[in-house]
């Protein structure tokens, strides 16, 4: 079954929400920093730092002020992104 994940780019300073994701499964949804370099690599956010890393949270473990936050961030941040 697949599910929605966000994937976050944790730093010193806290969680950067960076993209909203389908995937099958966790292995699948492990693979997407690496994809989203791969496909777009001038998106901000996806090259690491030192001491930084991914989080990849599954949407029924998040709360929902959570995971609307996170969407909303994410929207924010692309204004030409579209729902459908």
């Amino acid at each position: 079954m697949t599910k929605t994940y966000v994937l976050y780019k944790c730093t010193g300073d806290g969680r950067i929400p960076l993209a909203v994701f389908s995937a099958a499964n966790l292995e699948e949804a492990h693979e997407a920093p690496t994809w989203l370099k791969h496909k777009h690599p001038d998106r901000i956010g996806l090259k690491l730092g030192p001491g930084e890393f991914f989080e990849i949270i599954e949407r029924s473990q998040s709360t929902p002020e959570d995971w609307e936050q996170a969407v909303a961030a994410i929207g924010s941040a692309e204004p030409s992104r579209r729902e459908g």
